[in-house]
């Protein structure tokens, strides 16, 4: 799939002014006016032509785009400049929610996407539907970019279009209905489990296996990703091929990483393989002139079995609004939380955990109570 460049966006917006524009004609051709085709009292439909032996029709009623025929849909924008505006968007008030290209086409011409929806519609629920049988079509930002997270793609498992969107988390099979996300959970080849939560987005390695380095990733689709991993107490690290001084490179990349804009805060357990290697990172910076707490700040990681800061309810070292929402989720079931940070949400200290304990918490945050648990 062929990543839009800000060229092409810049062509885009150049068309907008350009149709926008009193004194605008519609480029390349404009021999007819496209009219309605069929009109009654509850549908306005009007059609043409897109491609040697692809059509268009839009219906107005439902704000439905099906592009029909066979073989490829015609080019709008080439090189980053738009060569050709749509048949579709002379109409009055053309505001597409759905745009479907059924089976037969093969190729969809860049600028499509573009073009297909219309303006204005950006903020309004929006589906794509592409047949299996197309194998090239220029899809732009809409899979990879948060910004189009309203448009849900339609499509069949296997097909070219489903490769391409599929890590959008929004691919509907459209012979079962069913969402295709990107697996959240699983077994590595060398044993360990894991399972990720899209609610608190943490990654959670568990089991008594080793973690497969090659297998190993944060990433759970385009836009969805872990913001923590915690490692189980009784999980190996991956075999360290590649040691720096007795270092394991495998964590070693994972707290290095724990402190920018994409790194997960990493959690570990005393006793555990991780820990072994945490303390031997330490110790080798120690030597080298550094202060422990140097090394701790440059390496950053949280014993879970540590006692926890109370409120601090997703173990980030500080007590925040995030804590508070975590706390009234966790407490009305909607979410799942773990023993230590279980022992977190006690704000109160009567030794239950209610939802005078999420009430207690905002009082602390908003200074009505000086410090947790309130005594």
């Amino acid at each position: 799939m062929r990543k839009k460049s800000w060229i092409s966006l810049t062509a885009f917006f150049a068309a907008i002014l350009m149709l926008n524009s009193a004194a605008a004609v519609m480029p390349v051709y404009a021999e007819e006016a496209v009219v309605a085709t069929a009109t009654t009292q509850e549908t306005e439909t009007y059609s043409g032509t897109c491609g040697e032996n692809a059509t268009w029709t839009y219906d107005k009623s439902t704000k439905t785009l099906t592009i029909s025929g066979t073989g490829s849909v015609e080019t709008y924008v080439q090189s980053g400049v738009a060569i050709k505006t749509p048949q579709w968007l002379a109409i009055e008030g053309y505001m597409a929610k759905h745009v479907v290209i059924n089976e037969g086409i093969t190729s969809v011409g860049d600028g499509f996407v573009d073009f297909c929806f219309g303006y204005g519609s950006g903020n309004e629920e929006r589906t794509l539907q592409v047949a299996k049988s197309v194998t090239e079509m220029d899809l732009g930002l809409l899979p990879t970019s948060t910004a189009y997270q309203n448009v849900t793609f339609y499509g069949t498992v296997g097909s070219w279009f489903y490769d391409q969107t599929y890590r959008s988390n929004r691919f509907i099979d459209i012979e079962t209905g069913k969402l295709q996300r990107v697996p959240t959970s699983g077994i590595y080849t060398d044993g360990a489990e894991w399972n990720y939560d899209t609610e608190t987005k943490t990654l959670v390695i568990s089991g008594n296996g080793k973690i497969t380095d090659a297998e190993f990733t944060g990433d759970f689709g385009y836009t969805e990703k872990a913001e923590k991993v915690i490692i189980g107490k009784d999980v190996i690290l991956p075999e360290d091929e590649y040691a720096v001084n007795g270092g394991n490179a495998f964590l070693l990349g994972l707290l290095s990483d724990a402190k920018t804009e994409n790194g997960m805060a990493v959690y570990l357990y005393h006793d555990s393989d991780a820990d072994t290697a945490y303390q031997k990172i330490i110790a080798d910076r120690v030597a080298k002139g550094w202060t422990e707490e140097e090394v701790r700040k440059a390496y950053p990681a949280t014993y879970l079995d540590a006692t926890p800061l109370c409120g601090d309810v997703n173990l980030d070292g500080r007590v925040d609004i995030t804590d508070a929402v975590l706390l009234s989720k966790a407490v009305s079931g909607s979410v799942e939380v773990n023993d230590v940070q279980k022992s977190a949400m006690d704000c109160d200290g009567d030794g239950e955990i209610s939802s005078n304990d999420a009430t207690t918490l905002m009082q602390f945050l908003v200074h009505a109570v000086d410090s947790l648990p309130v005594k």
